[in-house]
């Protein structure tokens, strides 16, 4: 089993040092994938950004993920383009989107469908917990949408909303191909450790 751990970027989390310190914390210590999510940041600012989070991608050779913007994420070199409820529709995305991989966040099991059938790379599905930075999305589908979800499509769900440490075990025992935290590596003290706790938990399972 293969199981990818995203760490999405909030730089309001991160403690002194800046983003691009705590991307490379969660880097070194084995993140599978960094998505660079800062939406109030102008196109040149968010294209500096993802210029300079690109050279420790590939320093640790790993994964970039760009949320949104998919003009930056090809500027930028970046492996995947996200888009959510208000980017650019995916039928159109996918039109211009070259060899990029493209992933979509769902809130049920119509988005899903839709996603699969119109060229999305992977799924973020949530929120799965309650989490105050995915509230506006409505109450928590819980755990089991993912093995739902998992029988009507082929493409990987990644678990996103509320995800923690502590309940990583439950998200994977439902099938969930990877999951996407922002507050639990990000607002952590120890951004290091905690990628490596995770990394456990995931390990101790398989």
């Amino acid at each position: 089993m293969i199981f990818c751990l995203h760490a999405v970027t909030d730089r309001k989390l991160v403690r002194p040092g800046g983003l691009p310190a705590a991307a490379e914390k969660a880097l070194k210590a084995g993140i599978d994938c960094l998505h660079l999510r800062e939406k109030d940041l102008s196109a040149r600012e968010l294209y500096e950004a993802a210029v300079e989070i690109k050279k420790l991608v590939l320093k640790y050779k790993k994964c970039l993920i760009i949320n949104d913007r998919l003009d930056t994420a090809l500027a930028a070199g970046a492996d995947c383009i996200h888009l959510g409820s208000r980017s650019l529709p995916l039928p159109a995305a996918r039109k211009i989107a070259g060899k990029i991989r493209i992933g979509v966040s769902c809130h049920g099991i119509e988005d899903a469908l839709f996603a699969d059938k119109n060229g999305a790379s992977y799924i973020y599905m949530g929120p799965i917990y309650s989490t105050q930075s995915k509230s506006r999305f409505g109450p928590p589908l819980g755990p089991e949408i993912i093995e739902k979800i998992k029988s009507r499509i082929k493409i990987p769900v990644i678990a996103i909303g509320g995800i923690n440490s502590g309940n990583l075990k439950e998200i994977i025992h439902y099938g969930a191909d990877g999951a996407a935290f922002i507050s639990d590596v990000f607002a952590k003290h120890d951004i290091g450790k905690s990628v490596v706790t995770l990394k456990n938990t995931v390990e101790n399972i398989n």
